[in-house]
């Protein structure tokens, strides 16, 4: 026998309230879900800034908090050359006054402008040595702001903030999870805040072992080099900087186991002249002593030894230049 529509009717009705009251059940389960991540993700973030805040080593730039803890007179800028060629021990000894080696590797311009800017909230440094790189110049395929991941702890200060939100708008949107800012540093900080931090991170230095073997000296990448016009704005905006806040800046081409130099791009030229930069170029036809290929990691990296001594040399060359300023008090030397 045929069922009536009266009966249809109720199924269908019962089958819709049904389906509705499923809707409702995933939609309220979903809002749990996002709720409880919301919270876990504020929790764990919160948990990671503490710690981070204690780091005082680490290979993401958690040395960052030992630079701005220390509010060293003298501050040394620049990549993975930098960050190993620049003992801070022995520009102190040579200029009396504190220094700390904040070079970073991999990094480039937009992160040398942000973390100097980072610098500047907290305090003027009395002098800022800047050891040029062209591979913190040149075009890249990847993102260029992605190199600004070490200060992502820092980006509630207004002037990181303003650096990271020159970038792409997506990586903006990631800042929206608290966790996301410490994703690269979790190693580091349960690493270095359980175990004991290595002696070279109360001043960033990263001291490089090992002796290459022994080759003939190379010239330089005989390639075009191409600057990107976004970078070199960047390294202007570093020097304009330092001018606006009184800071004097040494430009250093730091030895290579090759000879020649890379050439600074006209508008930093422009910039050098403009504000009386000294630059000081290593290159081994003046400092044939860099020539010796035991000094050496590679041949763009001083190791160990050729650190020492090329941080001594350098300390003796910056005397010459800055020594009495550095001992007057600061407000008088800034006059």
């Amino acid at each position: 026998m045929p069922l009536s529509s009266s009966t249809s009717s109720s199924n269908a009705g019962a089958c819709g309230g049904s389906g509705a009251r499923a809707f409702w059940k995933l939609l309220r389960n979903g809002l749990l879900l996002l709720v409880l991540l919301f919270v876990l993700d504020r929790a764990l973030g919160a948990l990671a800034e503490h710690w981070f805040l204690k780091t005082r080593d680490g290979d993401t730039g958690e040395t960052t908090n030992a630079l701005l803890e220390n509010k060293s007179a003298v501050v040394v800028f620049g990549d993975s050359r930098a960050e190993s060629h620049y003992v801070p021990a022995k520009i102190s000894a040579a200029l009396a006054a504190s220094a700390f080696n904040a070079g970073f590797k991999g990094s480039n311009t937009i992160y040398d402008f942000g973390l100097q800017q980072l610098i500047f909230d907290h305090y003027t440094p009395r002098l800022i040595i800047l050891d040029f790189s062209a591979y913190s110049l040149m075009k890249t395929r990847d993102n260029p702001y992605n190199r600004l991941e070490p200060l992502y702890p820092y980006w509630r200060d207004p002037a990181v903030w303003r650096v990271i939100d020159s970038g792409d708008w997506k990586q903006r949107l990631t800042f929206f999870s608290r966790l996301y800012p410490y994703n690269s540093k979790i190693h580091s900080i349960v690493m270095f805040n359980f175990m004991a931090h290595r002696p070279h991170a109360a001043d960033g230095f990263e001291p490089q072992f090992g002796v290459m073997g022994n080759r003939p000296l190379e010239p330089l990448d005989r390639r075009p080099v191409t600057y990107s016009d976004d970078l070199t704005a960047y390294l202007e905006r570093f020097l304009v900087s330092a001018h606006d806040h009184g800071v004097p800046v040494v430009i250093v081409q730091s030895p290579r186991h090759a000879p020649g130099s890379f050439a600074l791009p006209l508008l930093i030229k422009q910039r050098v002249d403009e504000f009386a930069i000294p630059v000081i170029d290593f290159d081994i036809a003046t400092y044939p002593q860099f020539a010796d290929h035991r000094l050496y990691r590679d041949p763009s990296h001083l190791n160990d030894t050729g650190a020492e001594q090329f941080s001594e040399l350098l300390g003796s060359k910056l005397c010459e230049m800055y020594c009495e300023a550095l001992r007057q008090p600061p407000e008088t030397a800034a006059r």
